[in-house]
This record gives C-alpha cells, sequence and structure tokens, in this order.
C-alpha cells in the first residue's frame, strides 16, 4: 500500500481541497502552519515501517536479489509519490530522507532526473547533493554516495584516498582527521554551521559503514577524541559546540526514514529506551563526552550583564578554565571603568572569609589580586 493510499483521506481533504485555489505563497504559509507537523509524523510512520514483500523463504542469492529489488522499486514509486505532491514544501527533508536510507545508490540513480524536475525555485543545495546529482545525471553514470562522501571528506577534512581505504574496526583514520579538523574549526567564528554539515554527512558515513557493527571500539574511541577535546580546550573555543549539535539535531530531525543516530548524539536516555546493546565502556564514554557538552556551556553564557557580586559568586563555584575567564572579565570590566561599589567590596570580604573557612578554590589568585586592586587587604583573613 502506497503513502498516497495510506493517506487518501487526509491527502485530500487537506491538499486538495483545504488549499484550492491558493497561490503557490499563500500554500506553502498554509501548510508550515497547519500541516507540517502531522504530515512528517504520517511520512515517518510511513517509511519507517518494513515494506513487506512476498518472496519464497527459501533464502538463497536469488531470492535476497529479488527482495532487494522489490523494495528499491516500491521506495522508488513512494518518493515520485511525495516529490508530486510535497516538492513545494519538503523538498529538502525528501532528498535528505533518500540520502539516508539503505539503498541510497540505487534510489538516487532512478530518481536523479525527477528530484532535479522537483527542486523549487531559488533552493539552497547546502549539504551539495544536488550538485552531485546534477553532475552524474550529465554523464548518466551510476550514482555511488561513497563517491559524493569521499570528496566531500576530501576537500573538507583532508581525507586521502589512503585514509579512506584503510579505515577499518582498529584503525580509525577517517575520526583522526575529523577531529582535527574540528578542533581547528571551533577557534574559527561562526563555523558552527560548517561543523554541523560535515557532521551531517559524518552521519550518513556512519551509518553506511559502522553503525549496526556489534564492536563499540571505533564509538568508544571517536567519542573519547572528542570529550577529551571540550575537556582541554572548551574555554577557548570561539563557537558554542553545543549549538553545534543543536544545529546537527534539527538537520536530522525531519529525516523520515530509519537511520542511526551517530554516537555523539546518543544519550543515555537512547539505551534506556532502545534495544541498543552497548558495553559498559561505551555507556562510559558517553556519559563522559555529554558531561564535557554539558560543562562547556558555562564558557558561553552572557557574563558581561552581570553584576560584580554574581561574577565573584560564579568564579569560586567554577572549575578552573572558567574561573580563568572570569577572573579576566572583572579585570577588564574594571580597566573600562566599572568601579566595585561598597555593597560588592562587603560581598567579596563576606565571601572569602567564609570560604577560607571551608576550603578556597582560587586557581587563578584572584582574592590577593581584587583585593589589592581594591584595598581590601585589611579586612580579609587570609593565610
Amino acid at each position: 500500500m502506497s503513502f498516497l493510499i495510506k493517506n487518501e483521506n487526509f491527502v485530500r481533504i487537506k491538499f486538495h481541497s483545504d488549499m484550492k485555489g491558493m497561490s503557490h505563497d499563500a500554500r506553502v504559509e498554509h501548510y508550515n502552519k497547519y500541516l507540517k507537523d502531522e504530515t512528517l509524523k504520517r511520512l515517518k510512520d510511513y517509511f519507517k515501517a518494513p515494506i513487506q514483500i512476498g518472496i519464497s523463504n527459501s533464502n538463497t542469492n536469488a531470492d535476497l536479489f529479488t527482495e532487494n529489488n522489490k523494495i528499491v522499486s516500491q521506495k522508488k514509486s513512494d518518493y515520485i509519490e511525495v516529490l508530486n505532491l510535497l516538492k513545494d514544501f519538503e523538498f529538502e527533508n525528501i532528498v535528505k530522507s533518500i540520502y539516508f536510507e539503505n539503498g541510497t545508490d540505487e534510489l538516487f540513480y532512478h530518481l536523479r532526473e525527477v528530484i532535479l524536475e522537483s527542486e523549487p525555485d531559488k533552493f539552497i543545495d547546502q549539504y551539495g547533493l544536488l550538485n552531485f546529482i546534477k553532475e552524474k545525471n550529465t554523464s548518466k553514470v551510476n550514482i555511488k554516495i561513497s563517491d559524493f562522501l569521499f570528496s566531500f571528506f576530501e576537500k573538507t577534512i583532508q581525507l586521502t584516498l589512503n585514509d579512506w581505504n584503510s579505515e577499518n574496526k582498529t584503525r580509525h583514520q577517517t575520526i583522526h582527521k575529523l577531529c582535527n579538523w574540528i578542533e581547528q574549526k571551533v577557534f574559527e567564528n561562526k563555523s558552527e554551521n560548517e561543523i554541523a554539515i560535515t557532521l551531517f554527512h559524518y552521519t550518513k558515513y556512519w551509518n553506511m559503514y559502522f553503525s549496526k557493527s556489534s564492536d563499540d571500539i571505533k564509538r568508544i574511541f571517536l567519542l573519547n577524541k572528542l570529550s577529551a577535546l571540550m575537556e582541554l580546550k572548551s574555554s577557548e573555543f570561539s563557537v558554542n559546540i553545543n549549538a553545534v549539535f543543536l544545529i546537527l539535531e534539527a538537520n536530522l530531525k525531519d529525516i523520515f526514514c530509519e537511520y542511526s543516530l551517530p554516537p555523539f548524539l546518543i544519550t543515555r536516555e537512547n539505551f534506556e529506551k532502545s534495544s541498543i546493546n552497548a558495553s559498559q565502556g561505551y555507556k562510559n564514554q558517553v556519559d563522559r563526552f555529554n558531561n564535557a557538552k554539558h560543562d562547556s556551556i558555562d564558557y558561553f553564557r552572557n557574563y558581561n550583564d552581570l553584576s560584580f557580586q554574581e561574577l565573584i559568586k560564579e568564579y569560586f563555584k567554577s572549575k578552573k578554565e572558567l574561573q580563568r575567564k572570569l577572573s579576566m572579565l572583572i579585570f577588564q570590566k574594571m580597566d573600562c571603568g566599572e568601579i566595585p561599589n561598597t555593597a560588592d567590596l562587603k560581598y567579596f570580604e563576606e565571601e572569602i572569609n567564609l570560604k577560607n573557612k571551608n576550603g578556597l578554590i582560587d586557581s587563578q589568585n584572584f582574592t590577593s589580586l581584587f583585593a589589592k586592586r581594591t584595598y581590601c587587604l585589611n579586612t580579609l583573613e587570609l593565610d
């Protein structure tokens, strides 16, 4: 049963009857306001359900080949229907869903002409998929998403052919290059979207080659590299790494075919809600990575509008890396002419005297430096 047949009443009433006579722009506005959520839900329910193919149970190679051909043929028909119905509303999500299908090569090969004919005006090909399809459509050769992925990684993370060919269960050349590239990009202003797009394509790469493996070595290695980077250098990042992962999640959330999350989007809740069979080592790395992400949030809070009292309080409850940032910010405020008032100084004295009794954590020698700048030395109980 095709998507249109299964959703016949919904399509007839909501798309043909309710939007009859509307202009293109009015139809798009109406869809986004009233139909988008329900339509995507129906698409996900349909495309994530297994396709029932009637073949013999002898499990011969011929039967498996026939089954695969029938599944691809069914999905080809489904996507043609969906493109014809939703090309003005969900073109990007349709293309992304085809990209994440198991039979991507065959589907793009058979659908490339209808995809290109359905492309909306002023469509921005931020993932580079349409450009790849156009190149292959001109030459009329088979499409291999592995070629696209290698070309993309070659240009972005400087992956070599030897890196690509040597990647296996115990060799992690792609991860090395990816994490090294991320380490460079997080120090560049406004690079969040570029990193998120690269991780989007890495998610496809992960789904093609590693998501079905029962071995957690590569998952652990990937998270270990990313966690170490954030634990050591988050305080120096120019971009909020959490914003990167939010963009990536938004890029993936409306894909309606079945796919696996990459390790850097997995949480403990995923283990609890699904039947993921993970080693304890992998679970520990997931916890470590998510803790590192959570800790990095503090480095990108807007501290500029906090008072001296609020900044002092934040300083003494923070870890070393954040204490460095807050100490610099407090003294920068003073250098720019902002002067702590009497209440600020009294709070500082009370806070320091209290914390001295309970064990002071002051990695930046802030207490003495601030006291000297504000002439509070006589009233502090310093060792």
